[in-house]
């Protein structure tokens, strides 16, 4: 029997007679092989906010941002796990996602400031930044707020400031959804369901239960926050328009060619705004940086390394 069915029925066993939560154990089994690596959780709290994140490893400095409908462990804990061999590796739950939270307003400006208040904290003098979607439009904002700090930039399907929302429009007509911010954030597994179809290159069957625990882990709370971050988007990236990136940022563009959220023709109008080279994952859906991990840092590899 192959080591693929004898881990599915592992997780069968535990589940038939141990009531196991699969996605708490499964983030559970990732912060402990993280901690043999010496990546650890901590948090950093001030009168306002309180983030979650991980932080371990020497060397040049990472940070790595999530997108909606994750945090900082389900999206990057094979990146943290890797990179910490050879680099400073940091990776944050953003505001209202995971364990952080705060008492402000929230919106893409508070976001970045939020990242920025952790650096001083951990006393970074300088980094690179990694951003899928939502964490691609917080690293926009650091290449605008933080570019003394800043010197490299990946921002990976997350159309910036030449995002087009009538894209997105067009899919909530498809939906029969009010509004756009009904499409990332949802109270039903239905609404889950469909959230992750258009996540994937090829999603696979999920049962009822499982869909219970992934919305219960990650789609449960600051539903109100997060329509609020969903809201502002476009006003906050109206306002970045007007600030051009500093022109010694070394950055590049990630994108999926089958991304059914934002087409790889955003990703192409994004890189000539940035001036900079787009890479394209084949075969590869909205989280090419999960679907298609190897392919996704190999491209980050050469570009830490400043290779071509």
């Amino acid at each position: 029997m192959n080591t693929y069915l004898l881990q599915k029925l592992f997780l069968f066993s535990l589940l038939m007679f141990c009531s196991c939560n699969v996605v708490q154990w499964q983030q559970e089994k990732s912060a402990q092989i993280l901690a043999h690596r010496s990546v650890q959780e901590a948090y950093f709290e001030t009168d306002s906010l309180r983030l979650h994140y991980f932080e371990g490893g020497e060397g040049p400095v990472i940070v790595f941002i999530h997108g909606f409908g994750a945090d900082a462990l389900a999206s990057w804990s094979r990146y943290l796990y890797k990179y910490s061999k050879d680099y400073r590796v940091i990776a944050l739950d953003v505001l209202w996602f995971g364990e952080s939270s705060a008492k402000i307003e929230p919106n893409l400006e508070n976001q970045v400031s939020a990242v920025m208040q952790l650096l001083d904290y951990l006393e970074v003098d300088t980094y690179s930044v990694v951003g899928q979607s939502y964490g691609g439009f917080i690293a926009y904002g650091l290449a605008l707020k933080d570019s003394a700090r800043l010197k490299k930039m990946c921002i990976a399907n997350s159309p910036g400031v030449t995002y087009d929302v009538s894209l997105l429009e067009d899919i909530c007509l498809e939906y029969d959804l009010e509004h756009i911010s009904d499409l990332f954030v949802f109270d039903s597994e239905v609404g889950l369901k469909r959230f992750y179809e258009m996540l994937f290159y090829r999603s696979s069957y999920m049962p009822d239960w499982l869909l219970r625990q992934v919305r219960n882990k990650y789609f449960s709370v600051n539903g109100v926050q997060k329509k609020q971050l969903m809201n502002s988007l476009t006003l906050d990236q109206l306002q970045y328009r007007e600030v051009q990136v500093d022109s010694s940022l070394e950055r590049i563009v990630i994108w999926a060619d089958e991304d059914k959220l934002f087409p790889l023709s955003e990703g192409e109008k994004l890189a000539k705004y940035l001036n900079c080279d787009l890479y394209n994952i084949p075969k590869s859906g909205h989280v090419a940086h999960m679907e298609r991990y190897r392919a996704f840092s190999t491209i980050l590899d050469k570009f830490l390394k400043n290779e071509k």
